[in-house]
C-alpha cells in the first residue's frame, strides 16, 4: 500500500481549509496509508487509521516562514522516516515550500484553494522563494477554474494543474420539507470585507421595506474590527435591528437548524486586492439542504452555483441585482420550488468521492 504524507493547517469541520482537509483525508485513508501533520495546538478530528501529528509552526508570510520551515523539516525527520512516503501532499498553499523540503525523495502534489494560490507567489517578502519551489511540484489541484486562472496568471504550469471541485456531505446536510421554510435569508461566513456582507444588507434593506416581516441572520465569526463596526452601525442607522440578527459562529447542529428554516442563503463575495473566494463550499451545503443560494461572478462561485437554476450569480457589488434575486425568492413561489428541487439534485452530484477520485487518479499514474 502506498504511503502518503499530508500537510495541512487543521483537520476538523471548523473552517474551509480544515473541512476540505477532513473530507479528502477521510476518503484517501480508505485507499492509502496516511500520515497527517498539522499546525501545533490544533484540536484535530479523529480519522480512523490515520496518524495525526500536530507539530507545525504557523505559516504566516513574513520573514519567519522559511526559518520555521527548516525547523519543521528537522522536527518531522526526527519523528518519521520521510523516505518511506511515496507522495507528499500539501493541502494548503502556505505549506508547499515545506512539502518540497521534506519530500525531495517523493512525488510532491499540492492543492490550490483560493487567495493563497495568488499573492504569495507575486507579492511579499517570500515571493521569490515561494516561486522557486514550484518546479518540484508534480501536480496541482485547483478547487475551481477561477482559482486555477489566478494561479496561472503568475505561474506558467498549465500542464500540471487539474481543476477538482469540492464536494458536500449529502447525508449530513439533509433536505428538509419546503413547507417548513420561513421568509428568512441567511449569511454564513466570517464578517469581513471579502464576503460582501455590506452589499447583501443594502439589498436586504430595500426588500425589507416592501416585506417588513422578513429576517436576515448573520451566522459566523464577528471579530471586532473597523468593518464589523461599520456593519453594525449600518444596521442601527437603517433601523434594521429587529430584522437583522447576529448569531455568532454556530456548531454544525445549530447551523443545520437555521438552514432548515431559511428560504435562501446569501453570500455575495467580492474580490479585495489579492483576496478572492476560491470556491464557496457553504453555497453547496445550502443547496444540499434544499435551498437556493446567491453568490458572485468572477470568483470560485461560478463552479458552485448554476445561475438561475440552483441559485443566482450576481455581478460583484451590484446591489440592484441582489435586490431582484431576493425579491424573486420571496415573490415567485413556483420558480422558488423549482430551484429548491434543482439545488438538492445538484448537490447530490457534487460528492467528495468525485474530488478524491481525481486525486487518486494522479497518484496511481
Amino acid at each position: 500500500m502506498e504511503k502518503i504524507l499530508i500537510l495541512t493547517s487543521e483537520l476538523s469541520l471548523k473552517n474551509g481549509w480544515a473541512k476540505m482537509s477532513y473530507y479528502i483525508i477521510h476518503g484517501l485513508a480508505k485507499e492509502y496509508d496516511i500520515t497527517v501533520i498539522t499546525e501545533k495546538g490544533m484540536d484535530n478530528s479523529y480519522v480512523d487509521g490515520v496518524l495525526i501529528l500536530p507539530i507545525l509552526n504557523r505559516f504566516d508570510e513574513d520573514w519567519r516562514k522559511f526559518p520555521f520551515a527548516i525547523l519543521d523539516t528537522l522536527k518531522i525527520k526526527s519523528r518519521l522516516n520521510v523516505k518511506s512516503y511515496n507522495v507528499v501532499l500539501s493541502m494548503i498553499e502556505p505549506y508547499i515550500p515545506l512539502a518540497t523540503m521534506i519530500g525531495y525523495h517523493s512525488r510532491i502534489m499540492a492543492m490550490l484553494v483560493g487567495t493563497y494560490s495568488c499573492f504569495p507567489f507575486s507579492k511579499g517578502i517570500n515571493r521569490k522563494l515561494n516561486k522557486k519551489v514550484l518546479p518540484y511540484v508534480e501536480r496541482f489541484f485547483a478547487i475551481s477554474r477561477y482559482t486555477a486562472k489566478k494561479f496561472l496568471e503568475n505561474n506558467k504550469y498549465t500542464d500540471r494543474v487539474d481543476v477538482l471541485s469540492l464536494g458536500v456531505d449529502i447525508d449530513k446536510y439533509a433536505c428538509n420539507d419546503i413547507s417548513t421554510k420561513e421568509d428568512i435569508f441567511i449569511f454564513v461566513g466570517a464578517v469581513k470585507p471579502r464576503k460582501g456582507l455590506i452589499y447583501a444588507l443594502k439589498a436586504f434593506k430595500k426588500v425589507y421595506q416592501k416585506y417588513p416581516h422578513i429576517k436576515f441572520y448573520i451566522i459566523g465569526k464577528c471579530e471586532e474590527s473597523a468593518y464589523t463596526k461599520a456593519i453594525k452601525n449600518y444596521v442601527n442607522m437603517e433601523g434594521l435591528n429587529s430584522a437583522v440578527i447576529f448569531t455568532g459562529p454556530l456548531n454544525d447542529q445549530k447551523l443545520l437548524k437555521y438552514m432548515s428554516k431559511a428560504k435562501c442563503h446569501v453570500l455575495p463575495s467580492v474580490n479585495e486586492g489579492d483576496a478572492f473566494e476560491g470556491f464557496g463550499l457553504v453555497h453547496l451545503e445550502a443547496n444540499a439542504c434544499g435551498i437556493p443560494t446567491i453568490g458572485s461572478l468572477e470568483c470560485g462561485n461560478e463552479d458552485v452555483i448554476i445561475d438561475g437554476v440552483t441559485g443566482f450569480l450576481c455581478q460583484q457589488r451590484d446591489i440592484g441585482q441582489l435586490i431582484e434575486c431576493m425579491k424573486l425568492i420571496i415573490e415567485d413561489r413556483k420558480k422558488y420550488l423549482w430551484m429548491c428541487k434543482n439545488a438538492r439534485e445538484h448537490a447530490m452530484k457534487m460528492s467528495w468521492d468525485k474530488t478524491i477520485k481525481g486525486i487518486v487518479s494522479r497518484i496511481e499514474e
